[in-house]
Formats: C-alpha cells, structure tokens, sequence
C-alpha cells in the first residue's frame, strides 16, 4: 500500500543540534523524530511503498533487536492517527 505525507507536513534536519523533526503547518504541532521516523518520512516524500521502506529499513538499519517491523506498524499508526499522512 503507498502513503504519502500530507500537504501540511513538513520534515527537517537540524544541523546545530542532529535532532530531526516532523512539523504539522495546519495545527502548529511538531514531534521530534528518531533517524528510523525521519528515514520513513523520507522515503514516503519519494513515493516509496510501506512493502518497500520495510525491506529498505531491514537492509539499511543496523540493529539486533528484530521489533523493527512493530516500531514501523507503531510509526506508521501514529502517522495515520494524526493525519500526517494519506494513502
């Protein structure tokens, strides 16, 4: 299934503090990202299947705990939750 980021979202890097940032411009509200969110967040600006930013995310992220799969179904309920994206 494809999401897109909703028109109001915009998503940011920080350079001065490395931190990354997710921004509602209807509602004011922001939500601080880890590298995982921000990555998806891009992924989804360039059109990328969920099935395809799973599998980029399994080949890309470093990690031995196997919940990655879960942290993205969690990020990608979120998202939809807040209406910070649209299928």
């Amino acid at each position: 299934m494809k999401y897109q980021l909703s028109q109001h979202v915009r998503i940011r890097y920080d350079d001065s503090t490395e931190k990354y940032y997710l921004f509602c411009i209807d509602s004011g509200a922001h939500y601080r990202l880890n590298k995982m969110g921000y990555v998806i967040c891009l992924m989804l600006e360039e059109g990328k299947s969920r099935g395809a930013i799973t599998k980029r995310i399994s080949e890309t992220i470093s990690t031995d705990d196997q919940s990655y799969p879960e942290d993205i179904d969690n990020f990608f309920n979120f998202l939809l939750d807040n209406k910070l994206i649209r299928i």
